[in-house]
């Protein structure tokens, strides 16, 4: 949770378990914590009111857990391992309880097109994708930045990058259950999507998905539409992946990733509001 307003229900979260006595576990949560302190003045801090009303949502939806003892948050690359959590609690049977927090927003993933072989467990796919980088770098570097490219030189590579991306999805169905394993954390046990936005508090209950039969990736310009099926050919999950560029100048490995969303997430995980 990268952006200020998350950092602030990030901070809200962790306060809850402090003071229910669940401490933080390791350093790397203590630290982090204390960093997040000083977000709390940032223009994304909320009032009095709004902290208190937060601070209830909360701690009601942590009261349904028995025996928490710990917590540990997360660090940002923990996502490249298929985990997509932001804080993990330690409970006295020795489960977790993870919790992936979420501010106006049902982002699955952040992932790179560049690394899909190692997303998909697949081969033959970096090569490809450094020819098309370097193509479209050869293209690209009479400019510094991406803001000096036209539109429609802009799209034309994203679109190109998209084809690729798509095309290795299609072909490698017998990779299936490794995509949706990496895009959805599926083989994480007890976890939640925890959804902070207009003043409620929206928890899905990630319980796991069904191995799906296929899935099919469909290239819409800078976005791609990705699908995986069960045998009926019926909808498991849904998601969009949208191409866009990560940093502001042109480099020789060419910064760009998805922000991959979940488009069916009611229908797929199960809803409820506080």
């Amino acid at each position: 949770m990268s952006r200020a307003s998350g950092d602030v229900f990030e901070y809200y979260f962790a306060f809850v378990l402090c003071i229910s006595n669940v401490q933080p576990s390791d350093n790397y949560t203590r630290n982090k914590i204390s960093r997040l302190v000083g977000k709390l003045d940032s223009p994304w801090d909320i009032s009095i009111t709004d902290r208190r009303s937060l601070v209830h949502m909360i701690s009601k939806f942590l009261s349904k857990f028995e025996g928490m003892t710990s917590f540990a948050m997360k660090a940002d690359n923990s996502g490249v391992n298929a985990d997509t959590s932001d804080i993990s609690i330690m409970q006295e049977t020795g489960t977790s309880i993870n919790i992936s927090l979420k501010r106006n927003n049902c982002s699955a993933k952040h992932q790179r097109p560049s690394n899909l072989e190692g997303q998909m467990n697949i081969t033959n796919y970096s090569s490809a994708y450094k020819t098309l980088n370097d193509y479209w770098f050869s293209q690209l570097s009479v400019y510094t930045q991406f803001c000096q490219i036209d539109k429609d030189t802009k799209l034309s590579m994203l679109r190109d990058f998209n084809e690729l991306y798509a095309g290795h999805i299609n072909a490698n169905q017998h990779r299936k259950s490794d995509l949706l394993d990496f895009l959805t954390s599926n083989k994480i046990k007890n976890k939640y999507i925890v959804k902070w936005e207009n003043h409620h508090l929206s928890i899905y209950n990630c319980a796991k998905l069904n191995v799906p039969d296929t899935m099919y990736a469909e290239v819409r310009d800078n976005y791609i539409t990705l699908e995986f099926f069960d045998a009926e050919c019926e909808v498991i999950l849904e998601v969009t992946c949208r191409l866009h560029t990560a940093k502001k100048d042109v480099t020789k490995n060419l910064s760009i990733k998805y922000d991959t969303k979940i488009a069916n997430m009611e229908k797929v995980y199960d809803l409820r509001v506080i």
